[in-house]
C-alpha cells in the first residue's frame, strides 16, 4: 500500500509532480524503498547492495535508518 496525503497549495508543481512519480514507481515495484545499502545511524549495514528487506520483517525493523532522526518518547 502506497498513498501519500494530499500536498497542499505551497508544495511546488514539480517537486508534487516528482513525489507522485516516485509513488507510483513504489506501487508498481520499479523502486524498491527498503533495498540496500541501507545503514542504519550508527554507520552499521543493516541491509547490503542488492539486497532488500522483506515484508514480514519490516514490521520487526527496530532501528532507523541513516539521516533518520527520531523524536524522544
Amino acid at each position: 500500500m502506497v498513498k501519500m496525503a494530499p500536498m497542499g497549495p505551497r508544495v511546488p508543481k514539480d517537486v508534487a509532480e516528482l513525489v507522485q512519480a516516485k509513488e507510483r514507481d513504489i506501487a508498481s515495484g520499479k523502486l524498491q524503498v527498503f533495498a540496500g545499502p541501507i545503514k542504519d545511524q550508527k554507520g552499521a549495514v543493516r541491509v547490503a547492495a542488492g539486497a532488500r528487506v522483506a515484508d514480514a520483517d519490516l514490521g520487526r525493523m527496530d532501528w532507523f535508518a541513516e539521516g533518520v532522526v527520531g523524536g524522544s518518547r
